[in-house]
């Protein structure tokens, strides 16, 4: 048995923990050239979607006896765009990183209700400017509008539950959830959005989500409404949030994440009003997210070397 990890863009302990579970199956190799020179006669591969380039794709899907690929990562979008061999069976890391990814989506939601990014541009400037009541609002008796009730929008369920807000869910089926005061599909998201003192947004992207909240759906919001994305930048229309935030139409929003990303110097989304930026950086829970990771994939290598069925399968 062959199982070759792909060090590129893991820490140092991580890659030695899923080695120590592979014990003499794994092959650990440090650049995408050894990546592609151990693939031939191998039977899994563990990759963070990062490090799948296409050089490396086209190595892995060429591996005749590769049977399960898996990813570092709860996304897997450069996977979805290279493809993979059909004859693999794919895994996620699933829910490991949903907590801290809700952490910081009720994070830029409650820093944008306070004001906090008011308070950082002024603390630039020296200036002591006691007009920030005028904008600070309170959780408690608020709608949060969660796009995407998967295990992120649940997490984040739980964490506005004790600041007294109402959560309206939305997926794909729309089924009843204990955590949401309402479920509705995914279609309904313009009827639902008058509704949103904050709406955010947590669904994958695929076809049907691309560009999802756009123009039309940014006028339905209300003026005090604030919209944070944690997602991919792609749901979002970054030109029609841009004019929303310039013309004052939404309260305020924050982003992890950006179209295009990184989201280069000059472009003008940095400059615009009542607005929190970070570099994609949701997912990060220093330990916690990391003895999570190496829980979750040690025990899929010890399940495939074992001949059992390997966990959270993204695609068969």
């Amino acid at each position: 048995m062959k199982i070759v990890l792909v060090a590129m863009t893991v820490k140092p302990e991580v890659i030695a923990a899923f080695s120590e579970a592979c014990g003499s199956a794994a092959v650990v190799v440090e650049t995408e050239p050894a990546a592609i020179s151990a693939m031939p006669g191998a039977n899994a591969v563990v990759v963070s979607d990062n490090a799948y380039t296409p050089a490396l794709a086209k190595a892995i899907a060429a591996a005749p006896s590769l049977a399960w690929m898996q990813i570092l990562t709860a996304g897997y979008d450069n996977i979805t765009r290279l493809g993979a061999p059909v004859r693999a069976t794919i895994t996620s890391v699933g829910d490991v990183f949903s907590p801290s990814v809700a952490v910081h989506a009720v994070s830029l939601m409650l820093a944008l209700q306070r004001g906090v990014h008011r308070m950082v541009e002024q603390k630039a400037r020296r200036s002591w400017d006691k007009s920030l009541p005028s904008i600070m609002v309170m959780p408690e008796g608020k709608t949060v509008v969660v796009l995407g009730f998967g295990s992120i929008g649940q997490e984040v369920a739980k964490l506005v539950a004790p600041l007294g807000m109402k959560v309206i869910g939305l997926n794909r089926t729309g089924a009843a959830h204990p955590l949401a005061a309402e479920v509705h599909k995914t279609e309904t998201l313009q009827r639902i959005l008058p509704l949103a003192d904050a709406l955010i947004v947590a669904a994958p992207l695929n076809p049907s989500t691309l560009g999802i909240v756009g123009a039309a759906e940014l006028a339905l919001m209300k003026k005090s409404a604030f919209l944070v994305n944690i997602s991919r930048g792609k749901l979002v229309d970054t030109m029609a949030l841009l004019a929303a935030l310039a013309e004052g139409r939404i309260a305020g929003a924050g982003l992890d994440v950006t179209e295009p990303e990184p989201l280069p110097p000059d472009h003008p989304l940095w400059d615009a009003p009542n607005l929190i930026v970070s570099p994609h950086v949701a997912g990060a829970a220093g330990s916690y997210g990391t003895e999570r990771q190496i829980a979750r994939v040690s025990a899929n290598i010890r399940s495939f070397l074992k001949g059992e069925a390997v966990q959270h399968v993204v695609r068969p």
